[in-house]
């Protein structure tokens, strides 16, 4: 079974400045919400947030580390993606390997409408990613009413090998609200966001004879046939986006 990807954040470059060592650090999965942090010489420093990401955050977060006070230049290099660490002074030509943490919680790659469900958490890894179903942690869609139309959700998978000439299976489980009479519609859709786009997609259509949260889930299964398979590109730029939606009243 593979899993729900977590943000890939790593130190992806190490190389010289002149005289000066430099480390590029990559944030660029990081969501709304989220946060992380940098550590040096097994030392972490203070988390940084996704509202503040920006070149002196990151270098706040660290010279929070006693060593780093005053020996590290933070250059952005792309806005709240990519930064240069230069280090200076003493470490200028020592310096050793900074690491990243994955994020203390995790907001998928896009989540229109959608909040955490019966925990109060802002983890959607956490209520997402399960080897063992589980309905007792979920996330919810907001409540679609006139005018408003779909609410999207979209994560990346981890590590998938490609099959070769055989199908693959995606499942998500799907429950209602109790007492919940509107019409809800409900679709999943894998995409390669390397390019092909689209590769397989599937709808419940209306979800008024699913189960009622706390009493089970429908199991929608998303097989993706050979065919669909080969058109895949990239097997490390897969996502799925799941849509409820609504007639627009």
């Amino acid at each position: 079974m593979t899993q729900i990807a977590k943000p890939d954040l790593d130190v992806a470059t190490t190389g010289w400045t002149g005289s000066n060592l430099f480390q590029s650090v990559d944030l660029g999965d990081i969501g709304t919400d989220d946060t992380f942090t940098l550590t040096y010489d097994s030392v972490e420093g203070d988390s940084v947030a996704f509202n503040t990401i920006d070149a002196p955050a990151v270098l706040a977060g660290l010279e929070s580390i006693a060593a780093l006070i005053g020996n590290v230049v933070v250059t952005e290099d792309t806005p709240g993606t990519a930064y240069t660490v230069e280090f200076i002074g003493s470490l200028a030509t020592t310096a050793l390997a900074l690491s990243v943490t994955s994020p203390t919680t995790f907001t998928p790659l896009g989540t229109g409408g959608y909040t955490d469900g019966v925990l109060a958490v802002t983890d959607f890894f956490a209520l997402l990613d399960e080897t063992i179903q589980d309905d007792a942690d979920f996330i919810n869609s907001v409540a679609l009413g006139a005018g408003e139309s779909s609410d999207v959700v979209k994560f990346g998978l981890g590590t998938i090998l490609d099959p070769g000439n055989a199908p693959m299976t995606l499942r998500v489980a799907i429950a209602k609200p109790d007492g919940a009479t509107a019409q809800v519609d409900f679709s999943v859709e894998l995409q390669d966001t390397s390019g092909p786009g689209q590769i397989s997609t599937w709808s419940t259509g209306d979800l008024l004879d699913a189960p009622e949260i706390g009493a089970g889930a429908r199991v929608a299964t998303l097989t993706v046939t050979p065919t669909e398979v080969d058109a895949i590109a990239d097997f490390t730029a897969l996502e799925v986006w799941i849509t409820a939606s609504s007639p627009v009243l």
